[in-house]
């Protein structure tokens, strides 16, 4: 039979927000939600809400992210800008949710859920949603659902962009899809759309990403006269990057000679693939012919932006030939708006492919020819006054053999 302490002390059971006491005594996690009860209306939308997760009790491990929204996606809709969020024993993380509310929405309260789990613990947060009627506008007004999509690279996303007009409104919307990146492309399914009194129509807007990065994309509708726009927040990226707030991005290249005695520039490249600045701290590469430091650290990143750092190394004579291996360990943070928050040190590995020492040819015949004469100057002083004083010889033999020659011979 179940007691209240039994249920108290079940760490599936939470009352919507965070863990018992009993449960933080052990390797645990909490989930805490920025509000529990929240009010919109028709047609709004809501990036900007963090959970907070924080480790209890030592806890160290990932905690994967889910939403429960049992409504159409139409009406409210709640979704996670980042499913797998990292946690250290004693530390915190932020993860990043929104809000979209369909124009057409019914008034009143949704519940929907946000649920955190890791083995074999598992804690939710319960939202309360209000939604209520939006005033008609004096025209038109436009929405969208949702307003931030995640888009892997070389895939597509879509997006609903809603127009509701006032009652009377008769007239035909163009829509437009600023700025036109060259990592993003948009079109609709429907351009114009004719639009008739209290009617509620809209057009699908179809995103395709080709390059990682955050984009902010602004959809205008316009009849002409009037115009309303609306911010679509969108993330493109990689299997390697996951979409999320906090997302860096580092490779390594390096251009210059890869043999033995030669010299190359390591070429190491960061970007801010998140929606939040990022603080590169401190950055070591380590090989096994050297450990190197490159300068310029710490340096911050803004949203879509990247930074390059160079560093220039010598291979080592005795180093061999064939594959080596490049270990980069990178210390880095990102803001919450009012801190710095340390992040896991970010390790990639890669490599790097040592050639044999080119062949002597005769362009490096002569180069080590010249570098040695140039090393013995008086010698090459000898050997030029040598070939001056043969060269005056040999003209003054030259000319007498000709005046020899020209001169006429007498007659007996």
């Amino acid at each position: 039979m179940l007691t209240l302490a039994t249920l108290l002390a079940s760490p599936f059971i939470t009352a919507g927000v965070g863990v018992s006491p009993a449960a933080a005594q052990s390797p645990d996690f909490s989930i805490q939600p920025p509000w529990t009860n929240a009010t919109f209306l028709q047609g709004a939308s809501s990036p900007e809400n963090w959970l907070n997760l924080t480790s209890l009790g030592g806890f160290s491990g990932t905690v994967y992210l889910s939403s429960s929204t049992p409504f159409p996606s139409y009406t409210v809709f709640v979704g996670l800008f980042q499913t797998t969020v990292p946690l250290s024993s004693g530390g915190t993380s932020l993860a990043q949710f929104y809000v979209s509310i369909g124009m057409n929405a019914p008034p009143g309260n949704y519940t929907v859920w946000i649920t955190g789990g890791s083995g074999s613990l598992s804690h939710f947060v319960q939202l309360t949603i209000t939604v209520k009627a939006a005033s008609h506008p004096t025209f038109f007004t436009i929405g969208a659902n949702p307003s931030s999509l995640s888009i892997p690279v070389s895939s597509k996303a879509a997006s609903s962009i809603g127009l509701y007009g006032s009652s009377g409104y008769e007239g035909n919307i163009s829509l437009t899809a600023t700025p036109f990146p060259l990592g993003l492309s948009a079109t609709f399914d429907r351009n114009p759309v004719r639009l008739s009194g209290t009617q509620v129509t809209s057009s699908t807007l179809t995103l395709q990403g080709s390059s990682p990065g955050y984009y902010s994309v602004n959809v205008t509708a316009t009849d002409g006269v009037n115009a309303h726009s609306i911010r679509l927040d969108v993330q493109v990226y990689t299997e390697q990057i996951k979409p999320g707030p906090t997302s860096l991005m580092y490779d390594l290249g390096y251009t210059g000679s890869p043999y033995p005695g030669g010299s190359i520039i390591l070429v190491n490249n960061f970007t801010d693939l998140g929606i939040v600045p990022i603080r590169v701290s401190n950055i070591s590469i380590y090989t096994d012919f050297g450990s190197f430091k490159p300068t310029g650290t710490p340096f911050t990143l803004t949203p879509g932006h990247q930074t390059t750092l160079q560093l220039t190394t010598t291979i080592p004579q005795t180093i061999s030939v064939g594959t080596h291996t490049v270990v980069t360990s990178i210390s880095w943070q990102y803001s919450n708006s009012s801190l710095w928050v340390d992040q896991p040190t970010l390790s990639v590995t890669c490599h790097i492919a040592i050639l044999q020492t080119p062949n002597n040819t005769l362009s490096s015949f002569f180069t080590r020819l010249t570098s040695r004469l140039l090393t013995q100057v008086p010698m090459v002083a000898g050997i030029l006054a040598y070939l001056g004083l043969a060269s005056v010889g040999t003209l003054v033999f030259a000319r007498h053999d000709r005046t020899h020659r020209l001169r006429p011979t007498p007659r007996i």
